[in-house]
């Protein structure tokens, strides 16, 4: 259980760094965005929980890092699919209007 929570915090804390300064929504209510935020929060544990059923012979720390990492570093293409069902376009977002 411990695990499950703990992917579950570092998907916040990642989302709202890769989502918040990286990725732009272009349209869609504010609804829209925080549906495409759950259904991406969904989609993550989706696709932790698969890895870590594959992984279940490694040993016990190879067996939870690498269900947490893949899904983290896949979570730009997982954010695109979760936001693109709810009907909201999301880009990169171009440096040069980032605030400074």
């Amino acid at each position: 259980m411990s695990q499950v929570l703990l992917a579950i915090g570092v998907f916040w804390v990642i989302a709202s760094v890769q989502l918040g300064g990286l990725i732009d929504a272009e349209n869609g209510s504010g609804l829209q965005q925080f549906l495409g935020l759950i259904v991406t929060l969904v989609l993550y544990m989706a696709v932790f929980f698969g890895l870590r059923a594959v992984t279940a012979g490694l040993p016990s720390i190879a067996a939870f890092a690498v269900p947490l990492a893949i899904p983290l570093l896949a979570l730009g293409w997982l954010a695109r699919i979760g936001f693109r069902l709810v009907g909201v376009k999301i880009v990169s977002a171009p440096f040069a209007d980032a605030p400074h």
